[in-house]
């Protein structure tokens, strides 16, 4: 075995295992991100993520499917820049969590009943927490409502929650380049030997 072929043979095996972990992957991943007008003044916002996996292969990831594996959200009040709640895996327990994500539009369904209806939305902690749900949109003239269920003030309506993309990483790109011309520089002595 060469020195050129020892080098490129574990880079070629890594290669192909990178490649066959991405094609066997059905995970999706996303950002959230809303804001809306506070009630009492100010500005409220919604910053987390989500990890799914289309069990049902129907082009969504529903909560009611169990598809979604990962959520995060952190409520913040703008104006003083405090964080209101962080929640977790913890509220895909909470019976009124309703999240719905067709996959080839990248749109989250947020303009039905709340639990009801399958383009409803409710997240967060609905029994003592902070919720953005669906359940006024019609009446809210097509927004969300953010809710405070703690007893306190903080409440808001704003637009629509969006699925943002997470940022891809360079160094992946350079890795994969690299291996693709070194599979490619092994390949051609191959066939010249």
């Amino acid at each position: 075995m060469t020195k050129l072929n020892q080098i490129l043979s574990p880079l070629a095996l890594s290669f192909t295992a990178y490649l066959a972990g991405t094609a066997s992957a059905s995970a999706i991943s996303l950002n959230l991100n809303w804001t809306g007008n506070g009630e009492l003044g100010g500005t409220y916002s919604l910053t987390g993520s989500f990890t799914g996996n289309n069990i049902v292969s129907d082009n969504f990831l529903r909560s009611s499917n169990g598809e979604i594996t990962d959520f995060s959200l952190i409520f913040r009040r703008d104006s003083d820049s405090s964080i209101l709640a962080t929640y977790g895996n913890e509220i895909l327990g909470d019976n009124s969590f309703n999240f719905n994500f067709q996959i080839s539009d990248n749109t989250i369904f947020q303009d039905g009943a709340t639990n009801v209806s399958p383009t409803g939305l409710s997240i967060g902690n609905s029994v003592n927490g902070y919720t953005l749900d669906s359940f006024s949109f019609a009446s809210n003239g097509g927004k969300l409502s953010f809710n405070d269920n703690t007893g306190g003030f903080d409440s808001a309506i704003g637009g629509n929650l969006v699925a943002v993309p997470f940022e891809f990483e360079g160094s992946a790109g350079i890795l994969t380049i690299g291996a693709i011309w070194g599979i490619n520089k092994w390949r051609k002595n191959r066939i010249k030997k």
